[in-house]
């Protein structure tokens, strides 16, 4: 006869986790509509493969650009676009990745101060 073991703590935080993350996800379907809930976990995902490479998120803002025009949507009055999402959520994670390091590498190019300023205008078209 095979004796009782419980399980490991390490497989009972696994499983209260899955738990805690099949009920919200319950929760979250009944409150808001699967498109959203789709695109908020292609978003965690999207965040999980630029933090390992930023890089990657470079990539994927650069193949997103011609489909500008396609995949738009309407949030709050304001046109939503996934290349933007992309380049910001790039920017968020290398800046959070500078900071933890204690180091923010700058680098000297010629064109960054229009850059910047440039950027900083299309921020401000945005109020």
């Amino acid at each position: 006869m095979k004796r009782f073991s419980f399980p490991s703590p390490f497989s009972l935080f696994i499983m209260g986790l899955l738990l805690v993350v099949v009920l919200s996800l319950g929760f979250f379907v009944v409150r808001f509509p699967v498109l959203w809930i789709l695109a908020g976990c292609g978003v965690g995902l999207l965040s999980v493969l630029i933090a390992r490479r930023p890089w990657h998120g470079l990539l994927l803002f650069v193949f997103f650009i011609p489909f500008e025009r396609i995949g738009s949507y309407d949030v709050a009055g304001m046109t939503v676009r996934p290349s933007q999402v992309i380049i910001v959520l790039t920017m968020i994670i290398v800046a959070l990745q500078q900071l933890r390091a204690r180091r923010i590498h700058i680098p000297s190019i010629p064109f960054l101060f229009p850059l910047c300023v440039f950027i900083v205008v299309c921020f401000v078209g945005l109020i």
